[in-house]
């Protein structure tokens, strides 16, 4: 799955365009429209590969990407943004209890390490939920207990997740080495970020795709209008 995940985004005759827009769009991420038009790709993306497709699909019905894109981001923000400020209370809570030992003591790597476990808990669950939506096109199915939890139990998408993880931690040390280059290296960097971000997202299609049958036609988002 790793080979194929590092070739999936360079399938096709678009290819090469479409990489260009997602390094583009990455680059300007900071600003609203283009993180969007991003995270709408990603989820594009996803539901094509757990829909059996080969190649990746291309920049097209803008509306569409924008509107998916909010809607993965509220996903993700909804599983990290409130359990990471609980994680951050209970570690001052913690914290304040024990005082000056806390800091150099055995608590404090104690509870390091669950904040840590925790936050890779929350990022698994996170993507579980994401790809959730990705495949249905319903956003109520990424909170819905009964259609996350099974995805998050499979050993094909634990898999999956581990392997996109990997092409994730790839891409960055690449973006990072090439970054270094003046003037081109922020433009070539954004677009190895993009190109293993796709990378990841094809892993997790194929790991919801791995033990689910192909959606049914009342499962699928209903056609985009083309923007």
């Amino acid at each position: 799955m790793f080979t194929d995940a590092l070739t999936y985004p360079k399938r096709g005759p678009d290819a090469t365009k479409t990489i260009l827009i997602g390094g583009l769009l990455t680059l300007l991420s900071v600003l609203v429209v283009p993180i969007l038009l991003v995270s709408g790709y990603a989820v594009r993306v996803i539901r094509s590969v757990a829909e059996g497709e080969s190649r990746p699909p291309v920049f097209d019905r803008w509306s569409g990407l924008l509107v998916d894109g909010a809607k993965g981001i509220v996903v993700m923000l909804a599983y990290f943004l409130v359990p990471a400020f609980l994680l951050g209370a209970i570690g001052a809570i913690v914290a304040g209890a024990f005082g000056n030992t806390f800091a150099s003591g055995p608590i404090a790597f104690l509870v390091a390490a669950a904040i840590v476990l925790a936050s890779v808990g929350l990022w698994y669950a996170a993507t579980g939920a994401f790809v959730t939506f990705a495949v249905s096109g319903n956003l109520r199915s990424a909170f819905s207990p009964e259609a996350v939890v099974p995805l998050l139990r499979r050993s094909s998408f634990a898999v999956a997740w581990l392997v996109g993880l990997a092409v994730i931690l790839v891409g960055g040390v690449v973006a990072s080495i090439v970054s270094l280059i003046p003037v081109l290296g922020v433009i070539l960097g954004a677009v190895v970020t993009f190109y293993a971000g796709i990378g990841a997202a094809y892993c997790y299609g194929t790991g919801f795709g791995a033990g689910t049958d192909a959606t049914t036609s009342a499962d699928r988002p209903a056609a985009e209008p083309v923007a």
